[in-house]
């Protein structure tokens, strides 16, 4: 049992840190905060 939450864990880790990275992403790209060639 113990075995089954652990590997329960490791998706729920993930899909949250890859949710913050591109929620940050799509906000910095709204803010125009990374230079996507606009810079040059």
């Amino acid at each position: 049992m113990s075995r089954f939450k652990k590997h329960r864990t490791w998706p729920l880790l993930l899909i949250s840190f890859s949710m913050t990275f591109t929620i940050s992403l799509i906000v910095f790209a709204a803010l125009k905060v990374v230079p996507f060639g606009s810079s040059s």
